[in-house]
């Protein structure tokens, strides 16, 4: 279970420095999320990551972080099913119109995340 917080850590590392380099690409990206199936898959992805996080947390070394920040990312998949679809493309439309050194310093939090979980994962 260690690779694949690993491989989350490193996929996270790698978008959030997409997104810090070219702040746009991250707006079109979200632009792009507002059909429901689209909704439904990253909502499926918030659980999966989640429960993998969960999963494998004894066997991180910093178990405790990794279980908290799981439990966090599975509670925001719960949180989203809870808003709809609706109020969930209200969120992305809002997101991709952020001014882009908002884009990069939540882009650097991603990375900073993303670094964390490679670490916890090795």
């Amino acid at each position: 279970m260690r690779p694949l917080v690993l491989v989350t850590g490193s996929i996270l590392v790698g978008l959030g420095l997409v997104a810090l380099v070219r702040p746009a690409s991250l707006s079109r990206w979200l632009a792009s999320w507002q059909q429901d199936r689209a909704l439904r898959a990253a909502l499926a992805l918030r659980f999966g990551v989640g429960a993998l996080l969960v999963a494998a947390a004894p066997q991180c070394r910093a178990p405790q972080v990794v279980l908290a920040l799981g439990l966090l990312v599975l509670l925001s998949g719960l949180v989203g099913v809870l808003l709809g679809a609706a109020r969930l493309r209200a969120l992305a439309r809002w997101w991709s119109k952020r001014p882009a050194a908002v884009v990069r310093l939540w882009a650097a939090s991603v990375v900073g995340l993303g670094a964390f979980f490679v670490y916890a994962g090795t």
